[in-house]
């Protein structure tokens, strides 16, 4: 099998079953905070989650932290869930997993800013 198909699937795996452990979690620290992607290491030891967060920039701070907190036990309620040999370490983000590619496209379209035709009198 393909390692890069691998690691898409299984990432897929981990964002469904960590959004599901954030919602159960009953920490009053994380406020409402979803799930927004997954980015394995080549290995898989590694996962980066990306994590939004509704909120002000300090209700999103003390959710990082708390996510932080807690990343033992959500390890461990994921590898009871999926029944994986190893589990990832996590590492939480805050920001979409798009917000990349949201970053490039703009950058992109800045760059191509159409010329605007003077008409002809």
């Amino acid at each position: 099998m393909d390692p890069r198909r691998r690691r898409a699937r299984l990432g897929a795996q981990l964002q469904q079953e960590l959004a599901a452990v954030l919602q159960e979690l009953k920490d009053p620290g994380i406020g409402f905070a979803t799930v927004t992607g997954v980015e394995l290491s080549p290995d898989l030891k590694q996962a980066k989650v990306y994590v939004s967060v509704l909120g002000t920039v300090q209700d999103q701070a003390e959710t990082a932290r708390s996510l932080e907190r807690a990343s033992p036990y959500i390890r461990h309620q994921v590898a009871d869930r999926l029944q994986l040999k190893r589990v990832p370490s996590f590492r939480f983000v805050l920001g979409s997993y798009d917000s990349r590619l949201d970053e490039l496209f703009s950058e992109i379209e800045g760059e191509r800013k159409p010329e605007i035709s003077k008409p002809e009198p």
